[in-house]
């Protein structure tokens, strides 16, 4: 779902983008969201650099009246090539 995603967004800036206007997608995070221990959604984050998996480990905690959690968080290289 992510890596679509990501590859979609070069190939929309690649045809619509200019120069430095025309970022690519190198790597990116998927991971599920919990709010008080209840699965909330899969969610993408897309970085315009290669990213460590330490980007992965956020862990948002306690705000207001709900535990937010990451769980199941992945980072991944994209390949340099937007069809891989």
């Amino acid at each position: 779902m992510c890596a679509d995603y990501a590859k979609a967004t070069n190939e929309y800036n690649k045809n619509h983008g200019k120069g430095k206007d025309n970022p690519q997608c190198k790597s990116f995070n998927a991971y599920m969201v919990k709010r008080d221990g209840v699965a909330q959604g899969t969610y993408c984050s897309l970085f315009s650099k290669s990213v460590d998996a330490e980007t992965g480990k956020y862990q948002p905690g306690q705000i207001g009246e709900h535990f937010w959690g990451i769980e199941s968080s992945c980072v991944t290289e994209l390949g340099s090539d937007s069809s891989d």
